[in-house]
């Protein structure tokens, strides 16, 4: 039940966590960031992992303004790669504050993706659009390993809702 705020894009990530298990973010309100709002990662390295992360959450939160296409860095709302198994639900996301190109994904599991069981539920999501040259993408997702449910959730605006491929492998959705 905190409030997060990257103070006019000076901070550059709300929350990170890296390589744990059983995390849990929760009626959280993080705004502001320049490259994510929260960012889960397994490690540093970009190969899949040989031991996954299990357990991780972001739960009834409120993400706004927490993602640039142009830092040099996976950025979205929500970052997460190298797990099984993640819930996020009952979120409101949006990324649509910035100037043209600017404006990141929503959730994005690319760079060291490998991962599986993402349940994407109740969630609504707001995007512009158009982005100019760079495409407007809510759920930017490479290299799943299948086991994946996106449900009852909407999305507003946007150029692409879920682009699942890239240049990587991905094995069932």
């Amino acid at each position: 039940g905190i409030t997060l705020d990257g103070s006019n894009l000076t901070g550059t990530n709300g929350i990170v966590i890296f390589g744990r298990s059983n995390v849990t973010i929760q009626y959280c309100h993080i705004q502001n960031f320049l490259n994510a709002g929260t960012y889960f990662r397994r490690s540093a390295s970009r190969s899949q992992p040989v031991v996954y992360s299990t357990g991780k959450k972001v739960i009834n939160c409120t993400i706004n303004n927490c993602a640039d296409r142009n830092t040099g860095r996976v950025g979205a709302s929500i970052v997460a790669t190298g797990y099984t198994g993640m819930l996020i639900q009952y979120d409101t996301l949006h990324q649509t504050s910035r100037p043209s190109g600017h404006n990141g994904n929503i959730f994005s599991a690319t760079g060291d993706g490998f991962y599986s069981g993402l349940k994407w539920l109740n969630n609504i999501t707001y995007k512009n659009p158009n982005e100019g040259t760079v495409l407007s993408i809510h759920m930017e997702m490479w290299d799943s390993q299948g086991g994946n449910e996106i449900a009852y959730s909407e999305f507003h605006g946007g150029g692409e809702c879920i682009d699942w491929g890239g240049t990587h492998t991905t094995k069932g959705v």
